[in-house]
């Protein structure tokens, strides 16, 4: 009785997978990992009105004076003024904390939308924020929460200005004053307590703060494409021991399947590896993707190779979002493919590039000494910048890019943010330009 259960299920089974309901499951799964995989980005964003809103108070401070309470519908506004005999500036600071410490995860958020109007002497208006976390600030989260900052101009309050938390820096000052580690010293919107707005230039100064607004995502990309991966692993692995299942039976059945089991799993392998293939390569660029990337410097840091001479150089192209702006994402796609060419062209057979995400590229180089690396990335930002990658249009292009050396026992992702880092300055400091990370 068990062995006809066992041949009906297995012949249940092999008639689904001849079904057309079978091909329409792997079809919808296939059409639906595409739309959400495009329409991710046009799915509405999550917001946080920060002000006015009573539930987040805010403190006014001029001096040693400071006035609190929230901003409502009709007080939307503050003023105060900076002196030169004062040491520290005038604004206004909104708590986003419940209590002192705990504040909100901004992790998965952009961006911060202001609309404001201004009067006064300022040419620049200071936005800050402060992220507590227990490493550093647990004795005093007040004070030692993580100091982050930005400049931005007053003229942007013409229109609603939405300013990107990439923009963000750690203070200099908070790091020496209170001796942060470097694991510490990079931007964090994990814990965000507070938001200021103050001044940096002396004089009388109001503000009319109409609406601020935290702009995020519900679900992280990440995540989305993590639980998408899920997803076919799950059916890929179903569908792969459905079948070894059937062709286990079939070959019980009769000895003459064997040489059709031996081709079918030749074909499985010859595909694995065009997956494989596929997997690591940028579809735009034709080079290695961030996949590619990973699978070297896995191999790289896990092995006894030596990498006191290894170095690592990110880049990306300045202003790309206002190239896609102006001339189109078309435009956009064919300098992204040309420099994948000019950049392949002009490194070094050993040199490992890759495409590391959006406008940003990386290149590995073994055997490749500090003195060496910034001479082989100054040669390659003077290549971009004297490249013509649309002859019909006057499309100037420029890199900015980070360099640091791999030390003797490090990791990867200390050594990769310590060029990310270097990358960063390069751009805070006009861009088109090449800066090695600090020795540490």
């Amino acid at each position: 009785m068990s062995y006809q259960i066992s041949e009906s299920f297995i012949e249940a089974l092999r008639t689904f997978f001849k079904s057309n309901t079978y091909t329409a499951i792997r079809l919808i799964a296939g059409i639906t990992t595409l739309l959400i995989l495009f329409g991710y980005q046009y799915l509405p964003q999550r917001t946080i009105t920060v002000l006015p809103d009573p539930k987040y108070p805010y403190t006014v401070y001029s001096g040693d004076n400071q006035t609190q309470g929230t901003l409502g519908k009709n007080d939307r506004s503050f003023s105060c003024t900076f002196k030169e005999t004062e040491m520290f500036s005038c604004g206004l600071s909104v708590t986003l904390a419940s209590n002192e410490v705990n504040g909100l995860n901004l992790k998965d958020f952009s961006g911060i939308i202001i609309h404001a109007r201004y009067k006064g002497d300022a040419t620049r208006f200071r936005i800050t924020m402060r992220n507590h976390n227990p490493a550093y600030s647990q004795d005093d989260p007040v004070q030692k929460s993580k100091y982050l900052l930005t400049l931005i101009r007053v003229s942007d309050f013409d229109k609603p200005t939405f300013i990107k938390l990439s923009e963000f820096s750690v203070a200099e000052w908070w790091i020496r004053q209170y001796d942060v580690p470097r694991e510490h010293t990079a931007p964090d919107f994990s814990n965000t307590i507070s938001i200021g707005f103050d001044f940096v230039d002396y004089g009388q100064h109001e503000l009319e703060l109409e609406k601020v607004e935290l702009v995020g995502v519900w679900l992280s990309k990440e995540a989305l494409y993590l639980a998408v991966l899920l997803l076919w692993m799950f059916l890929i692995i179903w569908d792969g021991v459905s079948r070894f299942f059937l062709i286990y039976i079939d070959s019980k059945k009769a000895n003459q399947k064997i040489n059709e089991m031996t081709e079918s799993y030749k074909r499985l392998e010859i595909e694995k590896k065009q997956f494989e293939t596929l997997s690591t390569t940028d579809v735009l660029t034709g080079i290695t993707n961030r996949a590619g990337i990973d699978s070297f410097v896995r191999k790289i840091f896990e092995s006894n190779y030596e990498k006191s001479n290894l170095g690592i150089i990110i880049f990306d192209i300045d202003h790309f979002k206002k190239i896609n702006d102006t001339y189109g994402h078309d435009v956009g796609d064919h300098v992204l493919q040309g420099m994948a060419k000019l950049i392949s062209a002009n490194i070094r057979g050993v040199d490992v590039f890759g495409r590391w995400g959006g406008e940003e590229f990386i290149i590995i180089a073994p055997q490749a000494t500090r003195e060496s690396l910034i001479p082989l990335a100054e040669k390659l930002r003077n290549c971009v910048e004297l490249h013509n990658f649309d002859p019909s249009l006057s499309l100037k292009v420029t890199i900015s890019m980070g360099v640091t050396s791999v030390k003797q026992n490090e990791s990867f992702e200390s050594a990769l943010k310590r060029a990310d880092m270097a990358l960063y300055s390069a751009k805070n400091n006009g861009r088109n330009r090449v800066l090695h990370s600090p020795e540490n």
